[in-house]
């Protein structure tokens, strides 16, 4: 059962959306900064559903319910920034991203914040 299936208002194909808790995202291993078990589980899990996804059968029935899409992106919300330097953290993420982009809720929240402002100064 997915959390959150939804529309691209600007392109117009779907995005997949897990979200998880807020909680530490990682810890440290032999000096070097590390997703915690819990993002590894929960990355595994979308990716699961990406499998799911693109299989004809599934994308048959969600079409009968007027749900069309080639290949959903797919995002993870989960937890916010760790405490890590910004090069570091931003390692972390792309090295396990591979075409799922990790969100963290600091991140939205930044990102709603300026999208309000920009839009109220019109």
């Amino acid at each position: 059962r997915v959390d959150l299936f939804l529309r691209n208002a600007i392109d117009r194909d779907w995005e997949l959306f897990e979200l998880k808790r807020a909680q530490k995202l990682t810890h440290t291993y032999r000096d070097i900064p590390t997703f915690k078990n819990e993002i590894f589980q929960a990355i595994q899990q979308i990716r699961n559903y990406e499998k799911l996804l693109s299989q004809e059968k599934i994308k048959k029935k969600f079409y009968e319910e007027g749900i069309e899409y080639f290949y959903p992106e797919l995002r993870l919300v989960i937890g916010n920034k760790p405490d890590i330097p910004n090069e570091q953290w931003r390692w972390l993420k792309t090295t396990n991203e591979n075409k799922l982009k990790i969100i963290t809720f600091e991140d939205l929240i930044s990102e709603m914040k300026l999208r309000y402002n920009i839009h109220t100064q019109f």
